[in-house]
């Protein structure tokens, strides 16, 4: 492995893991994060972003992500993802948007999942993803994970109503 993929590697593991060890899936590439996706609650068709989607939703939201699309669940659900080369930029971007107070985003190592449905979150939950919910002073009870993040964000498998 290159000194440069090396020093990636280790900045997205100290940014989304945290010192008390938790480690988090990781995909190579956006056809990746899609397979991890069907693999973990099976998707009946898979949608990737067009070049103008992905330049629109990098300009309204965060430079960090390199690619994206969505997995049609069933008729009524569908997961979006997103791969992300920065994690670091994009918790930063996450905090600063409308969306930080989301809290069906999942993330892993380099990817991001939008989860509707409990049925799947848990499911991801078991599958090692984490909440990312950048919400100020968001009470977490001692039972379940708490890793810091940037920009006051913090990962969890705690599930808020």
């Amino acid at each position: 492995m290159s000194a440069s993929a090396c020093a990636l590697l280790l900045a997205l593991t100290v940014t989304a893991c945290g010192d008390d060890g938790v480690e988090l899936p990781m995909a190579g590439d956006t056809e990746a994060v899609a397979t991890y996706v069907d693999k973990n609650v099976g998707c009946q068709d898979t949608d990737f972003y067009t070049s103008s989607d992905l330049a629109e939703i990098r300009s309204e939201f965060s430079d960090a992500i390199d690619g994206g699309g969505d997995c049609d669940v069933d008729d009524d659900t569908d997961i979006d993802f997103l791969h992300v080369t920065d994690m670091t930029e994009f918790q930063k971007d996450l905090a600063a948007s409308d969306e930080s107070d989301d809290n069906g985003l999942m993330i892993g190592m380099n990817f991001v999942l939008d989860v509707d449905r409990d049925e799947h979150a848990r499911t991801l939950l078991d599958a090692g993803l984490l909440y990312i919910d950048c919400e100020p002073g968001l009470e977490i009870p001692d039972t379940y994970t708490r890793v810091e993040a940037e920009a006051g964000c913090v990962l969890t498998n705690y599930e808020r109503e």
